[in-house]
């Protein structure tokens, strides 16, 4: 092999690490994680007129890391300008005097989201019985990340007449609510006649937990139906929840206050551990005794063979 032959096959070589070293790093940097997305726009109702308060957003996840996401809404009885400071676009949460003109936190549903993937992710709030003007703060929660929008205002109109606090058997011939675990309750019902688009909206609920709310699509009358609500406690401990039952229309109201508390549960290993023992047990006394007579039934025959 002539040396212009060697020369021209190490150069190929080089070049060839080269252009492959390159493309691994270039693939590299196309892989590296990234939690990225967007909000493509705020919807709500700037007045609200003895119905539901809907604020929802559309998020489009951009990112290549799955995340699941959440959306709050911390609503205030004060205007912009006494919440924010001068070049502020957000409400300071953990400054006192906010914290006490905070009167409710809707919390959505939490929603997987993969790369490329894009949803909805919708909060409620009943406001009943309560009007003037209020500044909403919008966070959206992304894995670890946090999206913040500028708070924004809308009115709850005068109301002209109020919807009855129902009691429980005017509008349900059954209502039950159980603590499932320490995240999560059910809540069954059978209502008295039809009723369509009904939410749960935990109406009160401790101070630093997540709520989510319950939705029920469609309801015949006499018919049993079922929904799950998630929550999440700091710190986990039993305490009173207040939900309201509201339809999307205003028309139909009722409210229910229940002690979340660990449920008492039936321990079936326990039980067949114990069945298990108790059988055991009387086998063993049943083999030991099958012994014993035989034994005696031995004894038996030899006595009888000796007298003859």
């Amino acid at each position: 092999m002539n040396k212009k032959l060697i020369v021209i096959t190490i150069f190929l070589l080089t070049f060839t690490w080269a252009i492959s070293d390159i493309s691994a790093s270039k693939l590299l940097v196309e892989i590296l994680p990234v939690i990225k997305g967007e909000t493509r726009y705020i919807n709500y109702s700037t007045d609200v007129n003895q119905t539901p308060q809907k604020i929802w957003t559309y998020w489009e996840d951009k990112g290549s890391v799955g995340c699941t996401n959440r959306l709050r809404i911390d609503i205030y009885n004060a205007s912009i300008d006494k919440l924010t400071k001068p070049g502020n676009f957000s409400i300071d949460p953990l400054n006192i005097t906010n914290q006490n003109r905070r009167i409710y936190t809707a919390w959505s549903k939490a929603v997987q989201f993969n790369s490329g993937a894009n949803d909805n992710l919708i909060t409620y709030w009943y406001p009943y019985n309560i009007s003037g003007n209020f500044t909403a703060q919008f966070r959206l929660y992304s894995c670890n990340e946090i999206y913040e929008k500028p708070p924004f205002m809308f009115e709850v109109m005068p109301w002209k007449e109020f919807p009855p606090i129902n009691e429980e058997n005017e509008l349900f011939d059954k209502i039950e609510i159980k603590n499932i675990n320490e995240s999560n309750i059910e809540i069954r019902v059978k209502p008295k006649e039809d009723m369509n688009n009904t939410l749960i909206i935990p109406e009160k609920y401790p101070h630093g937990w997540i709520f989510e709310y319950g939705y029920f699509d469609k309801m015949k009358k006499g018919k049993e139906y079922s929904a799950n609500i998630n929550y999440a406690a700091g710190i986990w401990s039993p305490e009173n929840v207040t939900l309201a039952f509201v339809t999307e229309d205003g028309k139909h109201y009722f409210q229910k206050t229940f002690l979340i508390k660990k449920e008492p549960s039936f321990d079936w290993a326990a039980v067949i551990a114990i069945w298990g023992w108790f059988i055991a047990i009387i086998s063993l006394l049943y083999i030991l005794n099958r012994k014993t007579e035989s034994k005696d039934e031995t004894i038996k025959q030899k006595d009888r063979k000796a007298k003859k």
